[in-house]
């Protein structure tokens, strides 16, 4: 079997605003070891020179596939490319990202191996001045029962690792399906944030021959690279109460003894996506942005699932001068064993 031979791999990439780093990403994707590619840009109505470096790219190599569209934010653009996919399995990379050069040959193979749906490997993260790692907890592969039965009880192991689309290779059927009686799986358009968590619960709920772990690092995750993909909006809390409260039906679907297990795993979670919009509104403050966090805060506060606690801390957080809420920050930090990864971003 020769290299065309192969099954091919479609990677999605959604762009937008991106020029700075577009051509590292979409050169690592060109030199990937595993050759039967496409790689579809989705040109999310970018201002700068973006689109035209994709159409650039195009020219250069026919497994270069480019989507142009209006601006509608990253999960509309990933459905678009979900929308034009021709390959048996597909990925998800970053514009201002990088893979290594044998990630989905790696990705590729373990499923094979093991039959999986879904192959899922470690990633590298910086933020210009520091890096660091993330691991995968095992090697084995895990039935949809099993890895969220898994993830309730070692979360700071699974979160990270879980949460993200671009650390992973999906079979295509478990997304495009072509049966009249299955949903086809696609982000939810409404979220701004938190729509790969959403995806990655609504596909791991389809799996049928599980999701299996390789303990290689072949993702490099940039945070805080390029600025047009972080803001801050209102109603995120909201959103992430719209996620969790999806993936506690999913976690009872197949976990229906652990009610109680489930129930406070996501309590837990609204509160950590609470304190991180309450600590957004301080960045804002810090920032001079006094109307506009005092807003945060307010919206907050008047929340239906805030509870009597969360609001409480919320205020003594807010009124906290700086000095004291970093310190208190970082101290939580050096010693609370619960992970901020919960964090749905």
């Amino acid at each position: 079997m020769t290299e065309k031979d192969l099954p091919l791999i479609s990677v999605i990439v959604p762009v937008y605003n991106a020029e700075e780093y577009l051509p590292k990403c979409i050169d690592s994707i060109l030199q990937q070891t595993y050759y039967n590619l496409e790689i579809i840009l989705v040109n999310d109505g970018s201002r700068d020179r973006s689109g035209n470096i994709c159409d650039e790219y195009a020219q250069i190599d026919n497994r270069v596939k480019v989507v142009h569209k209006q601006n509608g934010g990253v999960s509309k653009a990933r459905n678009a490319g979900l929308n034009v996919v021709n390959g048996d399995f597909i990925g998800f990379v970053d514009s201002d990202d990088a893979i290594d050069a044998e990630m989905y040959e790696c990705l590729y193979a373990r499923i094979i191996e093991t039959g999986a749906d879904i192959c899922v490997c470690g990633y590298r993260t910086t933020d210009g001045k520091s890096e660091g790692t993330v691991r995968v907890p095992h090697e084995k592969k895990l039935s949809s029962a099993e890895l969220w039965d898994s993830y309730l009880d070692n979360y700071e192991g699974y979160c990270s690792i879980m949460n993200a689309l671009w650390n992973k290779l999906y079979r295509r059927d478990l997304i495009s399906s072509e049966s009249e009686n299955s949903k086809a799986v696609r982000f939810e358009e409404i979220l701004f944030t938190a729509g790969d968590m959403r995806f990655n619960i609504d596909c791991i709920s389809a799996v049928e021959n599980g999701v299996v772990f390789i303990d290689r690092v072949l993702y490099n995750y940039s945070r805080s690279n390029n600025p047009e993909s972080l803001s801050y909006s209102d109603g995120k809390y909201d959103r992430m109460i719209i996620i969790l409260e999806h993936f506690k039906k999913a976690l009872l679907s197949v976990l229906p003894n652990k009610k109680k297990e489930i129930e406070r795993f996501i309590e837990y979670g609204c509160s950590i996506n609470l304190l991180y919009d309450i600590c957004q509104s301080i960045i804002l403050r810090r920032k001079k942005q006094h109307k506009m966090s005092i807003k945060a805060v307010k919206t907050i506060l008047s929340r239906p699932s805030a509870g009597s606690k969360d609001k409480l801390i919320a205020i003594l957080l807010f009124v906290l001068p700086d000095s004291m809420f970093y310190m208190l920050l970082k101290l939580y930090r050096s010693r609370s064993k619960k992970p901020k990864l919960l964090v749905l971003r």
